[in-house]
């Protein structure tokens, strides 16, 4: 890999940005003190195809809209925005729900482009998580890419609809088992974030049909993914989490599932 020129964003500015851009109130920990890492680097295409056969911390994000991921993206990767108040968000729920997998973590992004994902990756070295570009983006990519035939998301609506209908979907719910105290939607299987990171409960999860990812608010489910992709999981994330859930079920005066 080559070394970038470095940005020159120091954690001093990254912490007022951070407060800037609302921390505050999100279903996370505290971030621990982390080690910055000085530049991001790049990966060529070749190199990338090369770690994701080798490198088992890999986890590989593309920082594209939904609809470009459904269409075609590299097979193993997560879509995730990864950009803004977003990224700070899943920095610091990284560090404060799976701190020993982020910190041996390899994550590359894809963008659009180089300069897409450049600012993005120096950010997260600055905050400690050892991170790569993809040069050129996505059309550097000289492998057939996959495509989806599921949205990556989807609302308490059709999650609804779908369970009335009986359709074959596996519901799958990253929270800590004291949060399903509240409420748990009826049929769905716990396995709590950090577990989903140790590869033998990944064999509880079915690979023949949708799993919708389920979680607090959606930021949980969304990091979960980066892990189920690599393992060919079709995955769907429910948009707002079981929050967005209740107020569906409340706002039509629907039974708790």
């Amino acid at each position: 890999m080559n070394k970038v020129i470095p940005v020159g964003i120091g954690i001093a500015v990254i912490v007022v940005i951070a407060m800037a851009a609302g921390f505050i109130g999100y279903e996370v920990e505290p971030t621990p003190s982390a080690i910055p890492i000085d530049q991001p680097f790049s990966i060529s295409s070749s190199e990338l195809e090369q770690q994701m056969t080798l490198d088992p911390n890999l986890v590989v994000i593309d920082m594209r809209n939904s609809n470009s991921y459904v269409d075609g993206h590299i097979a193993g990767s997560s879509v995730d925005v990864m950009e803004g108040a977003t990224l700070d968000k899943r920095i610091k729920t990284m560090f404060g729900r799976i701190p020993e997998v982020t910190q041996n973590m390899h994550v590359v992004l894809v963008g659009d482009s180089q300069s897409s994902a450049l600012n993005s990756a120096q950010i997260m070295n600055d905050a400690g998580i050892k991170t790569s570009f993809l040069v050129d983006g996505i059309q550097s990519w000289d492998e057939n890419l996959s495509t989806k035939m599921t949205p990556t998301v989807t609302s308490s609506e059709e999650l609804y609809e779908q369970l009335q209908n009986q359709d074959d979907v596996y519901l799958l719910d990253v929270r800590e088992p004291s949060e399903l105290e509240v409420t748990m939607i009826s049929g769905s299987k716990n396995i709590p974030l950090a577990d989903i990171f140790i590869e033998e409960n990944l064999s509880e999860i079915p690979t023949d049909k949708p799993v919708v990812i389920i979680c607090g608010s959606g930021n949980r489910a969304t990091i979960a993914t980066y892990e189920l992709a690599q393992h060919g999981i079709d995955f769907q994330v429910l948009e707002g989490g079981i929050i967005a859930w209740d107020a569906y079920l409340d706002e039509n005066n629907l039974p708790k599932h």
